[in-house]
């Protein structure tokens, strides 16, 4: 994760915006927002009160800031070369998904259901807008015969199910699983999916996984 620039403070270019938001998720994906006072919010951003109600009226507005941040990741294509396999297709997908799922933790998502259902409307319109892009993309590979054939939506859905909570440490710890699970799950899910897995390498995404992982765990 990044830190805001201490010098400026300034949150009016999408850089700007992206670090803050990555620097006060690092405390409200475990935490949540809704006991942090703005006091305690500007200290998260390393400034003072005064130079917050600068830039932002009130909590909410800084929370919108944020989800329209998260919104405008989700629904960004990812960046895929033209002539990728359907194979990398996928470990991109799920790599992204990976990061959407850092962004999405309980408490922080809790906190938001219940102060500003709105917000969470924004999130959720954007996460099945890109659902949809993913079964297709799905549904493509198994017409190709690069992919077995499934069913494009509940494998999907299982996967948005079930990432959350392998970076989430209370659930890793009450089922005696540990940081490598996600490894494990994303090899899995390849075994499942892919035609001929073991013709596709794994490292680059194995590697881009840990790194995720060590800044969530």
């Amino acid at each position: 994760m990044t830190n805001v620039n201490h010098d400026t403070g300034r949150y009016d270019t999408d850089d700007s915006k992206q670090e803050l938001t990555d620097t006060l998720m690092a405390h409200f994906r475990t935490n949540g927002f809704q006991k942090s006072r703005i006091n305690d919010i500007a200290s998260m951003m390393h400034i003072s009160k005064a130079t917050f109600y600068k830039h932002f009226d009130s909590k909410e507005s800084i929370l919108t800031l944020m989800v329209d941040q998260i919104t405008k990741y989700i629904e960004s294509e990812i960046e895929i070369p033209v002539t990728a396999s359907y194979t990398e297709r996928f470990q991109r997908i799920f790599l992204k998904s990976l990061t959407v799922a850092t962004y999405e933790f309980e408490p922080f998502m809790t906190d938001l259901r219940v102060a500003y259902p709105a917000l969470v409307g924004k999130i959720d319109q954007a996460n099945k807008i890109r659902r949809h892009k993913i079964i297709d993309v799905f549904e493509k590979g198994s017409m190709s015969g690069e992919f077995t054939q499934q069913n494009a939506e509940l494998f999907e859905l299982e996967t948005e199910f079930t990432i959350p909570r392998l970076i989430d440490s209370h659930f890793l710890m009450q089922n005696n699983l540990n940081a490598k699970s996600i490894e494990d799950y994303y090899l899995m899910k390849k075994q499942q999916l892919v035609a001929n897995p073991s013709n596709y390498s794994d490292d680059w995404i194995l590697k881009n996984i840990q790194t995720i992982i060590n800044s969530v765990l």
